[in-house]
């Protein structure tokens, strides 16, 4: 199973890591396990998109009122839960410590990518429920509760190290409202602002700004 798979590989990561090994062995290390990650479950999700009549459920099954794709799985042992510790140790244990333009770059974007695997699973989740239950539910608003506080830490993480072009990627595609707006002010450009308004005018983002500048 994959998930046993990654457990097993952010294991040997932390071990190695916590042996002493040196600065540069610690980048390697981690910039290997994640692209290994990133490329299996790319590669397991595009299989699936692929194949996706032969995973179909059978039309007599009883439905299942809450999707939660497999690259999205959680608990302890949850693929979710185990993206969001390796994005959390590529950045303690990887990033402060690289001083290689070159080195960070291919960190930030295997960071991105694992952002966007755990993003686009709580977005199928959350489809699944909101089709299913409504999006009143007490489940709906407890797994969006859950995926706007991971959303906002996630992609915060590029805004604070000044990756701004991948912090706006993830939050237009995930619709982070409060990041975009921070993101014109910070970069004080408000053409951006503009096409962000024109871009999100059916989903209440004019009337976010208004409300983020008041709270201000």
């Amino acid at each position: 199973k994959i998930d046993d798979i990654i457990e097993s590989f952010l294991h040997f990561e932390e071990e190695h890591i916590a042996s002493g090994s040196s600065p540069a062995e610690t980048i390697k290390m981690v910039t290997i396990i994640n692209t290994i990650i990133t490329s299996m479950l790319q590669d397991a999700w595009q299989h699936r998109q692929n194949n996706a009549l032969k995973f179909e459920a059978p039309e007599d099954a009883p439905h299942d009122p809450e999707y939660i794709p497999w690259t999205a799985s959680v608990g302890p042992r949850g693929i979710r839960t185990y993206l969001i510790k390796q994005h959390r140790t590529t950045i303690d244990q990887a990033l402060t410590i690289t001083q290689d333009a070159g080195e960070a770059n291919v960190l930030y974007q295997l960071l991105l990518q694992i952002t966007d695997i755990v993003l686009d699973g709580y977005n199928a989740q959350l489809e699944s429920l909101r089709q299913a239950q409504g999006g009143d539910s007490p489940r709906y608003q407890e797994v969006l509760s859950k995926y706007e506080t991971t959303r906002h830490d996630l992609i915060a993480t590029f805004m604070k190290d000044g990756q701004h072009e991948r912090a706006a990627s993830l939050a237009e595609k995930y619709c982070d409202f409060d990041l975009l707006v921070e993101l014109c002010e910070e970069t004080d450009n408000q053409d951006r602002l503009q096409r962000y308004i024109n871009m999100f005018h059916n989903k209440g983002f004019s009337d976010f700004v208004f409300r983020w500048y008041v709270k201000k």
